[in-house]
């Protein structure tokens, strides 16, 4: 659930993230339909993350970028300066997204104002007791990933991995995949994903 404090804030960041969607398809002169078979959802599913009504999860928003031929951080950092170096203070990171809900992860983007990146790094809050839908998330690309704090079980193609912090993967990210916490605790991972581009 979210903390009521955080949760207008959220709300408004998912909308200006679905404005922003509209705004690159619109630009590229795609129509909803077509992106939608791009990016592998429903024309209604995406006719909602556009109007800001659902929350897809960060594969859905790497699958939709990828499809617009535009890196994620458009959508998720739509007025940034493009600088050389990023720095992001641990007081500074903006606040995390709460993308796919089925699986109730909190995604928090670690670079910032950095348009020429080619990996996104994230940290991302696993749950102990996800609600799972389906096979797991899929997006073009790699992913490595790193058990900062908790033990976390992580599947990749139905096989499970038992992880302890210090422990890492690195993933075919086009492989079904997700994560949980392995104990009755939330766990946090240090996830980079390469996403190849067109």
């Amino acid at each position: 659930m979210k903390d009521r404090h955080e949760q207008p804030a959220q709300e408004a960041l998912e909308k200006l993230i679905g404005q922003e969607i509209r705004r690159h398809r619109l630009a590229n002169r795609v129509g909803i339909g077509m992106l939608a078979k791009r990016a592998g959802i429903s024309k209604g599913f995406l006719s909602k993350i556009e109007r800001g009504a659902k929350a897809p999860a960060i594969s859905t928003l790497i699958r939709i970028a990828t499809a617009l031929n535009i890196r994620i951080s458009a959508l998720l950092e739509p007025k940034h300066r493009d600088q050389q170096v990023s720095l992001v203070r641990k007081e500074e990171r903006p606040p995390a997204l709460h993308y796919a809900n089925a699986f109730g992860y909190k995604y928090c983007a670690l670079a910032r104002n950095v348009d020429w990146k080619h990996m996104e790094p994230f940290t991302i809050s696993y749950p102990p007791n996800p609600k799972r839908r389906g096979k797991g998330l899929q997006h073009p690309g790699e992913e490595f990933l790193m058990v900062l704090r908790g033990n976390v079980i992580f599947t990749i193609n139905g096989k499970e991995y038992s992880l302890r912090p210090g422990d890492s993967l690195y993933f075919d990210s086009s492989i079904p995949h997700w994560g949980r916490s392995a104990g009755g605790k939330q766990a946090e991972v240090l996830d980079i994903s390469f996403v190849h581009k067109k």
